[in-house]
C-alpha cells in the first residue's frame, strides 16, 4: 500500500442544505402535515369533543421537534413502511423482500404438476 500521512484530509465540497430539504410549512414537512391531521382527525371522531381538536397542537409540537433535528424523518419512516412494514414473512426469510421464494400457484394437470417437480 502507498505511504499516506495521516495528517491529509479528503476534499469537501459544499453542499447546501436548502438544496436537499423537503417542502416545509409551519416547521413541519409535509409529510408530517399529513399525520398531524390525520391523527388530530381520529382521535376528533373517536372523543366526540371539540376539545380534542387540541391534541393537534401536542402533536404538531412533537413534530416540529422532529423535523428540527432530521428534517427527512417522515420520509424515513414512510420509506421504512412502504418496504419492511408491508413484507409479514421477514421474521421467516430473514429479509425484507414482499415476494416468497416459493411457488405460489399450483399445478392444475398431470404435464403441469410435472413441471413443478422438476
Amino acid at each position: 500500500m502507498a505511504n499516506i500521512p495521516d495528517t491529509v484530509k479528503p476534499t469537501e465540497d459544499v453542499l447546501f442544505l436548502a438544496c436537499t430539504r423537503p417542502a416545509m410549512m409551519a416547521g413541519v414537512t409535509i409529510e408530517a402535515g399529513f399525520v398531524i391531521i390525520i391523527v388530530t382527525g381520529i382521535i376528533f371522531l373517536a372523543g366526540g369533543s371539540l376539545l380534542y381538536l387540541l391534541s393537534g397542537l401536542f402533536i404538531y409540537a412533537a413534530c416540529r421537534a422532529m423535523c428540527a433535528h432530521d428534517p427527512n424523518q417522515f420520509a424515513v419512516i414512510f420509506a421504512w413502511a412502504r418496504t419492511k412494514m408491508r413484507c409479514k414473512t421477514r421474521a421467516y426469510w430473514g429479509g425484507s423482500s414482499t415476494v416468497s421464494p416459493m411457488r405460489v400457484r399450483k399445478p392444475r394437470n398431470w404435464r403441469e404438476f410435472q413441471k413443478w417437480e422438476a
